[in-house]
């Protein structure tokens, strides 16, 4: 849908991606969790179920804010 500035130097990266579904509105967290999870992450969901945090052993990390429009902010330090 969108993005924020993408930030970063020689071994960062840093910025945000907001997402819809095919129809316009919210991703399913969920799923997107799973999904995040199978792929390798530490998954961490907020008590209130909408929104959680995840980082990888290679250094990488996402932040998944839902709401009207998902924000997913990532961040990602170190070699590759």
């Amino acid at each position: 849908m969108r993005i924020d500035p993408v930030s970063g130097g020689a071994d960062t990266i840093n910025g945000a991606i907001y997402v819809t579904n095919a129809v316009g509105t919210t991703i399913d967290l969920k799923a997107y969790a799973r999904l995040i999870h199978e792929a390798g992450f530490q998954v961490s969901v907020s008590d209130y179920g909408y929104d959680f945090t995840a980082s990888s052993p290679d250094g990488g990390g996402l932040g998944v804010d839902g709401g009207q429009v998902t924000k997913i902010s990532f961040s990602f330090f170190g070699d590759y």
